[in-house]
């Protein structure tokens, strides 16, 4: 995996290693690999983040960028592309509080990202419409998680 320099200097070489764990787990599941998210795509998801916030967020998007549509995991999770999540982004526009960063159809819930600035910003959370719980702290916990146990993941309200 080759990330462009920028990044290379807010991503810690734990999380490069953790991407490619990702992309290898994906790879033994038979899971398609998305393009590498492109220098106008992170610029734009940019655009509506914060930064200097999600450092990680951009390195998984310009190294892993989601799964292909109507591609799930093994534990039936899908994780979205930078192109799904801008297309989110750029239809709500000025009432961005989180980003759906993954989908378990089976279950019918999303794993989101919030966005909000009061210290929680960054923290994922499993939400099915009426329940919500936090299943991360940050991004990089989230796929820490994933990778040791899916099914922690899959079934969050159990």
């Amino acid at each position: 995996m080759k990330l462009r320099p920028a990044l290379l200097s807010v991503t810690s070489d734990d999380v490069r290693q953790m991407l490619c764990e990702l992309q290898k787990y994906w790879r033994l599941q038979g899971v398609e690999q998305n393009a590498s998210a492109t220098t106008a795509q992170i610029d734009s998801l940019k655009l509506h983040l914060e930064p200097a916030r999600h450092p990680e967020l951009y390195a998984y998007f310009e190294s892993v960028n989601g799964m292909p549509p109507g591609q799930t995991d093994d534990a039936l999770i899908h994780f979205r592309s930078i192109s799904e999540v801008l297309f989110d982004l750029d239809r709500l526009a000025d009432n961005i509080r989180e980003i759906e960063i993954a989908d378990y159809s089976l279950k019918a819930f999303v794993l989101v990202l919030s966005l909000d600035q009061e210290g929680s910003g960054g923290a994922i959370d499993a939400f099915d419409g009426t329940n919500r719980k936090r299943i991360a702290n940050t991004f990089v916990d989230l796929l820490r998680e994933y990778l040791r146990s899916p099914q922690n993941i899959a079934n969050p309200f159990n």
